[in-house]
């Protein structure tokens, strides 16, 4: 696998992690000092992040719940309007359509006039 002898050679071109045994007191204190902190630092980032984690999913759980409540409130909204104003929208409809067909009327009446004419 080229990926993973990709990362062999970066680990051994990277330079040797210092030891605890080959340093003089302080500096050992130091270096423990050191990792501890770093390693309580990573625990809280590893929390913050699993927090985090755990925040989203129960967000993508309440946005799928909206999401179908939003859908079913809708549902119902379209069954309880239609019959309100399908006949509203029909006596709306009746003069535009009335309108549109004495145009039409209109139009060949004055055509007819016109052609007889000449």
């Amino acid at each position: 696998m080229p990926v993973i002898e990709g990362l062999r050679g970066d680990l051994d071109s990277r330079p040797p992690t210092p030891t605890v045994v080959g340093l003089e007191k302080d500096e050992r204190d130091d270096f423990l000092r050191r990792e501890n902190e770093l390693s309580d630092l990573l625990a809280e980032k590893e929390s913050t992040l699993v927090a985090a984690d755990k925040l989203i999913k129960e967000l993508r759980e309440e946005l799928t719940f909206l999401k179908e409540q939003e859908a079913s409130v809708n549902k119902v909204r379209f069954q309880l309007l239609f019959p309100v104003f399908s006949p509203v929208v029909l006596i709306y409809s009746i003069p535009c359509i009335l309108l549109l067909y004495f145009s039409c009327y209109y139009r060949r009446t004055s055509r007819c006039r016109v052609s007889s004419t000449n």
